[in-house]
């Protein structure tokens, strides 16, 4: 388990190429990369890879459907497709140096398996170089709290080192909890608060996104209506006491659905 520097050099003698390159469970890297015939070219870019386990007594409690899938299998897996896709050589080394940023979230951010699913955590990839590297944690039902029981925080924890980011991204699920002491102002503005301490405690940098909006659109098609209550102004208030960068993901795709 770990980090990997990847070199793929695309194209053919051949024949005209056109490839696009996604690693584990279709994550982009590089898309559409048109080369001539005779010609090639060098994508390089960082993949983490990881498996369920974290020491010998302790494991992440993945869900029956996310066993034996590409995210935690004893592989690195990489995926080249396009109009044309050609491949002339494929270089990997590991390197657990590279500053990491880890995705922790729930359907809107886990690396989806299948087409047409994705997610914008597996998508974020494309924009970095081999210098950086995305650990997605991210999985589809999970609230702030499921995501800490099942040891997902604490695997990151144990490899997480200073430097390193960790995107934070709930409520889509936290919200449908019901019972004593749910709700946005305290399990899961006390869950938030859980996260920052653990991150900051190995001097890495902790960003939290507001959740994305549901495309639940007015009578008219033309505005989204919000779903998330209090849970964007809760993640604020939060971040506001804490001195937490935010991204508005809320605001920024509602824009973006009635765009």
């Amino acid at each position: 388990d770990g980090n990997y520097r990847v070199m793929v050099e695309l194209g053919s003698k051949k024949k005209a190429a056109s490839t696009t390159v996604r690693a584990e469970s279709r994550r982009l890297y590089a898309e559409n990369i048109v080369t001539a015939k005779g010609k090639t070219q060098v994508v390089e870019f960082a993949v983490n890879k990881r498996t369920p386990y974290i020491d010998d007594k302790t494991s992440v409690k993945i869900k029956t459907r996310e066993k034996g899938t590409l995210t935690w299998d004893n592989k690195l897996t990489l995926e080249f497709n396009g109009d044309a896709p050609a491949v002339s050589g494929i270089h990997i080394e590991a390197d657990n140096s590279i500053p990491t940023i880890y995705l922790c979230g729930n359907s809107t951010v886990t690396d989806q398996s299948y087409e047409p699913w994705a997610s914008w955590g597996q998508m974020f990839t494309r924009w970095f170089d081999a210098n950086v590297v995305v650990a997605n944690h991210a999985e589809s039902g999970l609230t702030a709290g499921t995501f800490i029981a099942q040891n997902r925080l604490a695997q990151i924890m144990s490899t997480i080192k200073k430097g390193d980011y960790v995107v934070c991204e709930f409520a889509h699920n936290d919200e449908k909890e019901k019972g004593p002491g749910t709700g946005a102002w305290y399990h899961y503005s006390r869950n938030l608060k859980i996260f920052i301490d653990n991150v900051r405690a190995k001097g890495a940098t902790i960003i939290f996104c507001t959740p994305t909006q549901r495309r639940n659109f007015s009578a008219d098609g033309l505005h989204i209506q919000d779903t998330h209550g209090d849970f964007p102004a809760a993640m604020k208030a939060v971040a506001t006491r804490e001195r937490v960068p935010v991204i508005d993901l809320n605001q920024m795709t509602k824009t973006f659905f009635e765009t």
